[in-house]
């Protein structure tokens, strides 16, 4: 749904510092209060070599203050402290942010004259802009327990991250109805009422339902109406169907990969076109949309790359030659799961408090089920054209072929007929009839498009005939 952040939200970035901090030699002396007493590490500390302090932190309060909304902050250390009183005491060590959330919080003890290190670590903390953190402590009484050093300190700060919040306003305006409908419009679903329990719905794709009867809780019948029919009155016509159309996603028309595939072949990715032109009499056309998707280039993540790291390609591409991310419309994809090359490897910088690796292992998505593929490759496309590089054959297993083909294989077949005939039907064969049933007349099966019943009466019936 969200591989990209939006275009008014700045991607993700690693943006962080660091600043490791040895022993605060000839700082003022902190005593901790019975509430919480900020440590100030830096009043005349030494700075360690990696880097010079955070522009968030103050040197004279020992305040880190964010200075963008979604700051992300994180800190380890070894913090020695002193009870300098004759009794033990208990002292609490944590890092509270302006809003009262407490980070790493620890209580130790200490007996009369002794010292302890307090060590630990976080990372995590998401600050808005304006929000500030700090390293306090507190003991059970006044002015006996002091700070006396820090050592292996460092502190991180991420910036140009997104928290949840903003993701899911993004695709907040996204309708339930409107997603579960690109669904049924992908696999050509179709919802029937449960006879057994009326509060359940049954769904299932056509072919299941009216043509091989794969569903476990259709039955499929063929009635008999030869004796109901009025043969005096019977017209046959041709269906009025559409010389063309186009099974498609919603074109992403900010999506600069699928914008050059479609310069480039003329094809837009993933979609079918039924050209029906050898029949005569057929005019017009029609798409059937699997709106709010978009199909989803994939190929190897950089030109002349192996296939062992395909993934999806999603971002826009501006004038200057230059790409950003978009608020690009969602994808459906297989997720393949974990993927290991054995060939390659990719280099993760250091960030969010983890040093750098090198990775040769990732988690790939695709609109097909794998890469290379194979005979068996399923693909969530309704067609794919050709493959980029040596990601394989084309898929036979894809919507069109899968889903949509039995469909449109009955309704543009040249002995398909639409056909009017007035049938008896009583109040009995109405209440056990359901429009997936077939019906014989003499020697022809039928399905049954429309009924207009009349009690007591021939009924208007408008059959299919099939082929």
């Amino acid at each position: 749904m969200d591989f990209n952040f939006g275009d008014s939200v700045p991607n993700l970035a690693t943006g962080s510092m660091h600043v490791q901090i040895d022993a605060p030699t000839g700082a003022s002396t902190i005593y901790a209060g019975t509430s919480y007493t900020t440590i100030i590490p830096l009043t005349t500390g030494q700075l360690g070599s990696n880097a010079p302090p955070l522009p968030q932190y103050n040197t004279t309060t020992g305040v880190y203050t964010a200075d963008v909304n979604n700051l992300q902050f994180g800190a380890s250390y070894n913090v020695t402290i002193e009870n300098t009183d004759s009794s033990s005491r208990d002292v609490t060590f944590s890092w509270v942010t302006s809003t009262g959330t407490e980070y790493d919080l620890t209580t130790v003890t200490l007996a009369a004259g002794t010292t302890s290190t307090i060590s630990g670590g976080f990372s995590g903390a998401l600050l808005a802009s304006g929000e500030t953190i700090q390293p306090q402590f507190k003991a059970t009484a006044g002015s006996v327990v002091k700070f006396t050093d820090y050592t292996g300190f460092s502190v991180i700060s991420q910036t140009n991250l997104v928290s949840n919040n903003i993701l899911n306003v993004l695709r907040g305006d996204l309708g339930q109805f409107e997603f579960l409908k690109g669904l049924f419009t992908m696999f050509n679903l179709l919802v029937i009422q449960d006879k057994q329990n009326s509060s359940n719905l049954i769904i299932e794709p056509y072919k299941s339902v009216f043509i091989d009867a794969a569903s476990q809780y259709i039955t499929h019948k063929t009635l008999d109406w030869t004796s109901k029919v009025d043969i005096s009155e019977i017209k046959l016509k041709p269906l009025k169907l559409k010389k063309k159309v186009f099974l498609d996603f919603v074109e992403d028309s900010n999506d600069y990969p699928l914008g050059v595939y479609k310069n480039a072949t003329g094809y837009q990715y993933g979609s079918e076109e039924i050209d029906a032109s050898i029949f005569t009499g057929l005019y017009g056309e029609t798409k059937v949309e699997a709106k709010p998707f978009s199909s989803t280039f994939v190929k190897p993540i950089f030109d002349g790359f192996t296939t062992e790291m395909t993934v999806p390609v999603i971002y826009k591409g501006n004038e200057d030659g230059t790409f950003e991310s978009y608020d690009n419309k969602p994808r459906i994809l297989y997720n393949i799961g974990k993927v290991t090359m054995s060939n390659n490897t990719y280099y993760i910088p250091e960030q969010n408090s983890l040093s750098s690796e090198n990775q040769s292992s990732f988690l790939q998505f695709s609109h097909l089920t794998e890469t290379p593929t194979t005979a068996n490759t399923k693909d969530y496309n309704f067609r794919t054209g050709q493959l980029i590089g040596s990601i394989g054959n084309t898929p036979i297993d894809n919507l069109y072929n899968t889903y949509w083909s039995p469909y449109y294989d009955e309704l543009y077949n040249p002995d398909t007929r639409l056909v009017n005939i007035k049938i008896h039907l009583t109040p009995s064969d109405i209440a056990n009839f359901e429009f997936y049933y077939t019906i014989r007349i003499k020697n022809r099966e039928y399905r049954v498009n429309k009924i207009d019943y009349k009690p007591y009466e021939l009924s208007s019936v408008e059959l299919i005939l099939i082929p």
